[in-house]
């Protein structure tokens, strides 16, 4: 089969599979009212807790559970501030844009999967904490927007301690930091509300029935595998760290293991560089031979290193 053939069968699949996606999005967007969520749960909560509807004393897994923190609700504002199926269409059109933007031509294959599709329709932001895990190893600040909404899956910052890249490391604590900081100075109020839910939930998990590990045990656990991981240079080890360690983790949460296709065929060292991610596969042949060059040197043969997959032609 010739390239242009497999470019276009790749390109035919690609806009299938947007098609499906959207075509999904809007039927659920349609379920919706300004006072009725439809299909879109969790953007509820969300578009409710900016009007201080959310449930007082909110409990992981419990109805109108509103349990991110303030920086959350003060970022999205402008959004949250519309009427709720104005924000829901553009709540959707970011987490079908996040999606795209790490499965790239994985996508019939994501939309086929259902429980992917379906996160997405609930609104909920494991697709924006995906691109924050893959942006996050060539900008660390964005690991802000996990450790200022679910928390726990921030553990993948221990690959910055496996690694010993303590400046990454700093950058991410840093910026999170000063979103608190800023935050803090907008709504103190609502920051020390926060800490009590915090404090109130801690150790509180909710789990599919087939999950056996309570949430106490999964985040050592995550925070070990993300150790490992920049030790051995496997990034894409850390969404797997990182869901592992989700508070809640039923089906639709393993959408957040998306963002480990990105990561799959990074550079034998594990450091993302700052060329196209390598879920590009029209430019994956190139990187891959560019990384085994630096590695081999200037004498390097043609062939790729013993025990690393070959360049696709």
């Amino acid at each position: 089969m010739t390239p242009l053939r497999v470019r276009a069968i790749r390109d035919g699949l690609f806009v299938a599979g947007l098609a499906v996606l959207a075509l999904l999005l809007v039927e659920a967007w349609r379920t919706a009212s300004d006072t009725t969520p439809g299909e879109a749960f969790d953007a509820w909560i969300y578009w409710s807790a900016a009007r201080g509807e959310a449930a007082s004393n909110p409990v992981l897994g419990g109805h109108m559970a509103y349990l991110y923190s303030p920086a959350f609700v003060q970022v999205f504002g402008p959004l949250l501030a519309l009427p709720f199926t104005a924000f829901l269409a553009a709540w959707y059109a970011l987490g079908a844009t996040a999606l795209i933007a790490v499965v790239r031509w994985w996508l019939p294959a994501v939309v086929l999967s259902g429980v992917i599709v379906l996160d997405v329709i609930r609104g909920n932001i494991e697709t924006l904490m995906a691109v924050a895990i893959v942006a996050g190893f060539r900008w660390p600040a964005a690991w802000a927007f996990i450790l200022l909404t679910k928390v726990t899956p921030g553990v993948g910052l221990m690959w910055f301690v496996g690694r010993r890249e303590w400046r990454s490391l700093g950058i991410a604590v840093g910026a999170t930091a000063a979103v608190v900081l800023v935050s803090f100075v907008l709504a103190p109020n609502l920051w020390q509300q926060w800490l009590g839910v915090l404090a109130s939930n801690a150790g509180v998990g909710s789990e599919w029935e087939w999950v056996v590990l309570p949430l106490s045990i999964r985040v050592p656990i995550g925070a070990a595998l993300a150790f490992l991981a920049g030790r051995r240079g496997w990034p894409w080890l850390v969404p797997v760290a990182s869901t592992i360690a989700l508070p809640a983790l039923w089906p639709v949460n393993l959408t957040l293991l998306v963002a480990a296709i990105p990561l799959l065929r990074a550079a034998p060292d594990g450091v993302i560089g700052r060329g196209a991610l390598p879920s590009d596969p029209l430019r994956l042949g190139m990187n891959n031979r560019r990384s085994n060059s630096r590695l081999l040197g200037p004498q390097a043969p043609n062939g790729p290193l013993p025990g690393l997959p070959s360049p696709p032609s």
